[in-house]
């Protein structure tokens, strides 16, 4: 059978931490707190779980920094603190994203 990779697209996306329902192309769709919700690229909206959203997608630091509120160098000063914190864990912080209410630290396995 003939294999196929995702074209490389930059999406936007952001974590819900509340149950919603999500008009999507398909019909409606239910999201659980802590799913991404996905804008593709035609300004669709989807969930995604969070297993399938680390493993299908990275951040785009620069889209990240550019629509923050926070200045670089103090999201820079914040990261180094929470790795700092982590040191002596199986954990690093590996990704922000700044929605001008909340700071999220994406947290993966070294």
């Amino acid at each position: 059978m003939p294999k196929f990779r995702k074209k490389p697209v930059v999406i936007e996306a952001y974590r819900t931490y509340k149950e919603c329902n999500i008009k999507t192309l398909e019909g409606t769709m239910h999201a659980n707190a802590g799913d991404w919700i996905i804008t593709g690229v035609h300004g669709e909206q989807y969930p995604c779980k969070p297993d399938i959203f680390m493993k299908t997608y990275e951040p785009v630091s620069d889209a990240i920094i550019a629509k923050s509120s926070v200045k670089q160098e103090d999201i820079a000063d914040i990261m180094n603190m929470i790795n700092d914190a982590l040191k002596n864990t199986e954990y690093e912080a590996v990704a922000y994203d700044n929605t001008g209410v909340w700071l999220h630290v994406i947290i993966d396995k070294k």
